[in-house]
């Protein structure tokens, strides 16, 4: 599970610090309209989730302030 975790983690920093480079050997290809269209309502249905649940989920202060309180809280201001 550390092994695959790690991999994971190097994936990561892999996409994240290629992300900026122009790689002029590959053409760009744009998502097609049913991939954003599920990426749209994905998101959607992610923030109504949030906004039903709590609204620590989008206040930095008030997460922060829940984390300490029970460190195993998993808020979605935390992980942006």
């Amino acid at each position: 599970d550390e092994e695959s975790e790690k991999k994971d983690e190097m994936d990561d920093d892999t996409m994240f610090t290629t992300l900026g480079e122009e790689d002029k050997s590959k053409p760009f290809v744009a998502p097609r309209w049913a991939t954003r269209v599920f990426a749209a309502d994905c998101l959607c249905r992610i923030i109504n989730l949030c906004e039903n649940a709590d609204q620590a989920h989008f206040d930095l202060a008030m997460a922060r302030s829940a984390k300490l309180r029970n460190p195993t809280n998993d808020l979605l201001v935390l992980h942006l």
